[in-house]
Order: structure tokens, then C-alpha cells, then sequence
């Protein structure tokens, strides 16, 4: 079993549906797990769920829901999957997601994380095999109608068991 710590962006309905549309044509796996969401702590796999949700309530006692625009579609290639993803990244509310990422990973979280990289807040809308799929997702974004507006207002403490979410607890900021 995997624990996941996300953030669910509400946006408009009529932007929610346009998300998980093209998600579901160019990210058909997760979009039937998950929907659009912020990954603030990967794949914990060595603290049991009650204590990552434990860590999770104290930690946003310091933060309140905040505003995001999602406005910038980014293609990157994954060197350890080696996957052609595409990203949609905020230009507001980059900063707050940054901190409850950094905030997760202190203390005795510090042992969970698995990659010493530059945590950069992004919905992964497309998951393809190769470039030539990858530019027809980035031209296909034209349909999500860009920018996004919306808000963060909780985080999501999730356990992924044999590809299905078996226990999800949202946490207010």
C-alpha cells in the first residue's frame, strides 16, 4: 500500500469537466484513479496512514485555502520512467503549494521523501509513449481554455492498494 498527500484544485464545472475530458484521452490510466490533483508528498511507503494523517493536520494549522491560476502547459520527460508527460503549472498560488510541500518534508517526514529534486506544483494532464503523441497532447490543450481560475482549500491523504484509492481523508486549510 502507497500513501499519497494531494491537493484537489476546485475550478468551474464547466473547467473541471474540460480537465478530466482530456485527461481521459491522453491520461487514461490516472484519469480513471484520480482526478486532477497536486501531488504534495510521493509514494510513502514506510509510515503507516494514520500517522501521515496525523502529520498532515498539524501541518496546515499554519495555512489558509488560497487562490491558483493554472495558466502554463509544460512538456517533460521523466528520466527515470522515461515517460512523455505534460504539466499544467500555476503562476498564482506556486508558492503556497512549494511550502505545504517543504512543510510535509520536515522533521521525521524528512526519511520519506524519494527524489532530492526541485519540487515545481503541476497537474499531470498528459502521460504519452513517445514525442510525437506528446506534441498532439500539447496541441490538443487549446480545449482546456486557458487560464484556469480556482482555489486549494484542503489537503487529501490517500492509500493506493492494487491500483485503487482504498481510503481518502480530506484535511481543511
Amino acid at each position: 500500500m502507497t500513501i499519497f498527500v494531494v491537493a484537489y484544485p476546485l475550478v468551474g464545472h464547466s473547467n473541471g469537466q474540460a480537465l478530466q475530458v482530456y485527461r481521459q484521452e491522453f491520461d487514461q490510466a490516472k484519469a480513471g484513479l484520480i482526478r486532477p490533483h497536486f501531488t504534495i508528498a510521493f509514494a510513502i511507503t514506510t509510515f503507516p496512514y494514520d500517522a501521515v494523517l496525523n502529520h498532515t493536520r498539524h501541518l496546515v494549522e499554519d495555512f489558509q485555502p488560497f487562490e491558483i491560476l493554472l495558466s502554463t502547459v509544460v512538456p517533460y520527460t521523466d528520466k527515470y520512467s522515461g515517460e512523455h508527460l505534460l504539466f499544467l503549472c500555476t503562476s498564482k498560488g506556486e508558492q503556497q503549494l512549494i511550502n505545504l510541500h517543504k512543510r510535509f518534508y520536515d522533521g521525521r517526514f524528512v526519511s520519506a521523501i524519494q527524489v532530492e529534486e526541485a519540487f515545481e506544483p503541476h497537474l499531470t494532464i498528459a502521460n504519452t509513449d513517445g514525442v510525437d503523441q506528446l506534441d498532439a497532447a500539447r496541441a490538443a490543450t487549446t480545449d482546456l481554455r486557458l487560464p484556469i481560475y480556482g482555489s486549494v482549500d484542503a489537503l487529501s491523504v490517500i492509500e493506493i492498494h492494487d491500483g485503487a484509492i482504498i481510503r481518502s481523508t480530506d484535511v481543511l486549510l
